[in-house]
This record gives C-alpha cells, structure tokens and sequence, in this order.
C-alpha cells in the first residue's frame, strides 16, 4: 500500500473547482438508517410512567 501523500495545488488542480463546489459550495453528508429493538426500554418507560402516576 503506497502511504506517500503529495500535496495538491487547488488552482493548477484540473478538478478544483469541482472540489470546491463539493466541499464549501454544497457539502455532502451521510445518513443511515438502520432497524432498532427499543422493546426493553420501552416496557421501562411504561413502568416508570405507572410508577410516577402513582406519585402524583
């Protein structure tokens, strides 16, 4: 695997402007859906809820 890193000269670079757009014009992000047992914690929350409507 090659770890040398040569700087780039945004202004001679023939994809700086390309760089630039996607970098300060319209940066990206990332999302991520993923599928979530809340089981457990829910049947938590509904004991504590019974609990503290017995309190008040």
């Amino acid at each position: 695997m090659n770890t040398n890193f040569n700087p780039i000269d945004i202004q001679t670079w023939s994809r700086g402007q390309m760089f630039h757009y996607f970098s300060v014009m319209a940066p990206t992000s990332y999302s991520i859906t993923v599928e979530l047992d809340i089981t457990n914690f829910k049947n938590v929350y509904d004991n504590l809820k019974l609990v503290l409507s017995k309190v008040g």
